[in-house]
């Protein structure tokens, strides 16, 4: 009986080994779209920067083309909100994942050391 219950918890060890290993890749690659995102994002606000100097700037006094570069505007604030988004996703995935990784690694140990002692 000991052994059975020994072999159901090296199959649970086992499974949630093998879910580590598939977020693993996920733990390595979020943070380079992290900083991905948030290098677009300081782009977008570099150039929203720049349309709004211009407008403001007075260096354009044509009403139709400060009406279409604060269109400009609006959508690059969009932009930005969306990768502000996107950021906080994957941020939030990021630890999500960090924090499964490591409760399967502590419970494969715990379960391994039950497993083994249910043997003994």
């Amino acid at each position: 009986m000991a052994n059975r219950f020994a072999s159901i918890l090296r199959e649970q060890a086992s499974h949630w080994s093998e879910q580590v290993e598939r977020y693993r890749p996920s733990q390595t690659n979020l943070p380079s779209k992290v900083s991905a995102a948030q290098s677009l994002r300081t782009e977008k606000l570099a150039e929203i920067a720049h349309v709004r100097g211009t407008i403001e700037g007075g260096t354009v006094t044509d009403p139709i083309a400060i009406g279409i570069l604060t269109a400009a505007v609006t959508e690059l604030e969009a932009e930005v909100d969306a990768l502000v988004a996107e950021i906080a996703k994957l941020s939030s995935w990021f630890e999500v994942v960090n924090r499964n990784i490591e409760v399967w690694e502590q419970g494969v140990e715990r379960l391994l050391n039950l497993a083994t002692e249910l043997e003994a």
